[in-house]
């Protein structure tokens, strides 16, 4: 095997790895750096990011839409609220990866690309070593954003998944000042899913059907529920532009970083992905530039802080979920009636306050939270 030598190593491309990427160019001595990122294949152009801020962005001129006003569906019922100072932001991963390939890797020629299989990532000495089947990578620092490849891979018992449809109708359908967050007016027991709608104009949106299940489905369990919810819509004349599906595991990875202080799990693999919700991608963008401004100050590496109160919260509603789905419903069905809009986006953004979050508690039943709090002792 041949052993090439580089000063830091990406196992793992998608976005966490272009993210941090692109904080670490911010820092002059970068160009001076060679850098390597081997990944099997490039999937952001298939995947669409959503997150919610109050201030721009490094990637804010990638946003495709945004909207001031989010809805909640339930019922038969809408609730539709303003989100200020919050905006809701969309970014298409074609937008992301056009960006990264015209104007960030013809830039910096120090950045090497090898499309391979990683097999094994581990330390030698003082160095860490990235195998694929024909080679041996050498670095001092490695960043990885493979679940699994640094440690053993934490069990998923639950994923987010999902299939959308972009569609193009031939008149206007849409309501484009509100995305719709959650709609659960077909939802009939069972598991627990819903319908997730972004209007981008008044004759386009992505609509698209979300599970949480430790059970992927076929292609047509969610297709037929977008063709029930376009009839219900009396959408009968439309063309789909583009399908998207995916899944998200919606657990923790383990505490970071994984292997010393040389090899640092990214993005979903390092924990990133909130587990109750999905989010990732404002979360990513924290933890990336907080990495970045460590490397260069010779410092242990820090990372997005997170407050163990809010991963005791994800896993208490990731069990009612799990065990009661309907029970879940209720749930969310209570906390959008009851609670402004502002505050459940600064709390699943684990901006809230302890106060904040007893007010949100008291809105909700009690009882199946307190039926599993004996689980986290």
């Amino acid at each position: 095997m041949a052993v090439n030598k580089y000063d830091i190593i990406f196992t793992g491309g998608g976005a966490a790895c272009r993210m941090l990427l692109f904080f670490l160019s911010k820092h002059k001595t970068f160009r001076a750096l060679q850098i390597l990122i081997l990944e099997a294949a490039n999937t952001t152009t298939e995947k669409t990011w959503c997150y919610w801020g109050t201030a721009s962005n490094p990637f804010q001129q990638l946003v495709c839409k945004h909207w001031n006003e989010l809805q909640f569906e339930a019922d038969q019922h809408c609730n539709k609220q303003t989100i200020y100072p919050f905006t809701y932001s969309c970014v298409n991963g074609n937008d992301f990866d056009a960006f990264f390939e015209t104007e960030f890797f013809s830039t910096y020629k120090n950045i090497q690309r090898v499309n391979s299989v990683v097999t094994a990532a581990y330390k030698k000495e003082e160095l860490f070593v990235a195998e694929t089947a024909t080679n041996q990578y050498t670095a001092p620092l490695v960043f990885n954003s493979i679940p699994g490849l640094t440690h053993t891979p934490e069990q998923v018992n639950m994923w987010q998944h999902f299939e959308g449809w972009f569609i193009k109708t031939d008149t206007p359908c849409f309501n484009v000042a509100a995305a719709s967050l959650m709609n659960f007016n077909d939802y009939d027991e069972g598991v627990f899913r819903f319908m997730y709608v972004l209007p981008f104009t008044s004759t386009e949106a992505l609509i698209e059907y979300t599970f949480y299940s430790g059970e992927l489905y076929p292609s047509p369990v969610y297709e037929e529920k977008i063709r029930q919810y376009l009839h219900e819509k009396n959408i009968t004349h439309y063309t789909i532009t583009k399908k998207e599906k995916g899944k998200i595991p919606l657990c923790s990875f383990g505490k970071q970083p994984s292997i010393g202080n040389g090899m640092i799990d990214i993005g979903t693999a390092g924990g990133l992905v909130k587990p109750s919700t999905g989010y990732a991608f404002q979360r990513m963008i924290e933890d990336c530039r907080s990495i970045a401004d460590s490397v260069f100050s010779s410092q242990v590496v820090r990372r997005r802080k997170r407050s163990r109160r809010f991963l005791f919260y994800d896993q208490l509603l990731l069990r009612i979920i799990q065990e009661d789905p309907a029970c879940a419903v209720g749930i969310f069905k209570q906390l959008f009636r009851k609670q402004p809009m502002q505050r459940i986006l600064t709390f699943l953004n684990e901006d809230s306050t302890l106060l904040e979050e007893v007010r949100i508690f008291l809105s909700l039943p009690w009882a199946p939270f307190l039926r599993r709090i004996k689980f986290f002792k």
